[in-house]
């Protein structure tokens, strides 16, 4: 999640960015930068678990995300995620 500040730096929003499930979590951004929290996010993006790191390591076929992530709010907002590349450690 440490690339979420660098993918999303040009969105002028609250952003909330959720893994679902065990191992999951909430990350917050405002205007691109990480926060510990939010009050009011103008869009939410919620990840399974299960396909998450896929997603982000390229795993996982273009567009099939979009079938399993759920968005609300503005969508224009939260398309970044979706080319969102990670290095697992």
């Amino acid at each position: 999640m440490l690339a979420l500040p660098r993918v999303f730096k040009d969105v002028k929003a609250t952003l909330a960015v959720e893994v679902t499930g065990d191992a999951g979590g909430v990350w917050y951004l405002q205007d691109g930068r990480a926060r510990s929290r939010a009050t009011a996010a103008a869009a939410t993006i919620a990840i399974p678990q299960e396909i998450a790191w896929r997603m982000f390591t390229k795993g996982i076929a273009t567009g099939e995300p979009q079938a399993v992530v759920r968005v609300t709010g503005d969508r224009t907002l939260t398309d970044p995620i979706f080319t969102m590349v990670s290095v697992m450690v």
